[in-house]
C-alpha cells in the first residue's frame, strides 16, 4: 500500500511538470509513469538501507531506460521524458533545509545538508552517463549484430 501511495504521489508531479514544460499530450502519462518508476526504485533501495546517493543514481537509471523504451516507441526525443521523470529525485527538501540551517546560523548542520544535495545531484548526473553509455554500447551492440547477420548467405 505504501508503494502505491509513493507511485501516485511522484506520478502526479511528473505529470504535472510535462503539462508545465508544454509536453505533448500523448507522452504526458509515460513522464508521470518514468517519474513514478523512478521514484518506486529509490525509495525501495533506501528502504532496504542503502544510501540515498546510490539510490538515486539507481533511480536515474531507471529514468534513463524508461526514457529510451518510451523515446523509441512515441518517437519523440528522450530529453522530452527525462526532465519531467526526474523531479521526483531532486533534493528539493535537503536544500531548502540547507538554507534554513544557514540563515539559522546552523552552519555545521547547514553543511552536512549541502553534502547530502552534492551527492544526490553527482548521483543523478552519473545516472544519466551511466545510462547513456550502457545505451549507446547496447545500441551499436545490435546494430553490429544486426549487419553481420545479413552479410551471411
Amino acid at each position: 500500500m505504501v508503494y502505491i501511495e509513493q507511485f501516485i504521489m511522484s506520478f502526479i508531479p511528473s505529470l504535472c511538470f510535462g503539462i508545465i514544460l508544454n509536453a505533448p499530450r500523448r507522452i504526458l502519462i509515460p513522464c508521470g509513469l518514468i517519474g513514478g518508476c523512478a521514484w518506486i526504485v529509490t525509495y525501495a533501495t533506501m528502504q532496504a538501507g542503502t544510501n540515498v546517493a546510490i539510490a538515486t543514481f539507481l533511480g536515474t537509471l531507471m529514468i534513463n531506460f524508461l526514457c529510451v523504451y518510451f523515446s523509441r516507441r512515441q518517437r519523440v526525443p528522450a530529453i522530452i521524458l527525462s526532465i519531467p521523470g526526474i523531479v521526483p529525485l531532486v533534493p528539493g527538501g535537503p536544500a531548502y533545509t540547507a538554507v534554513r540551517y544557514a540563515v539559522e546560523s546552523r552552519y555545521i548542520e547547514s553543511f552536512e545538508q549541502i553534502l547530502i544535495v552534492i551527492y544526490v545531484s553527482g548521483a543523478i548526473a552519473v545516472g544519466f552517463m551511466v545510462g547513456n553509455l550502457v545505451e549507446s554500447k547496447f545500441t551499436h551492440y545490435l546494430t553490429r549484430n544486426r549487419l553481420t547477420r545479413t552479410k551471411q548467405p
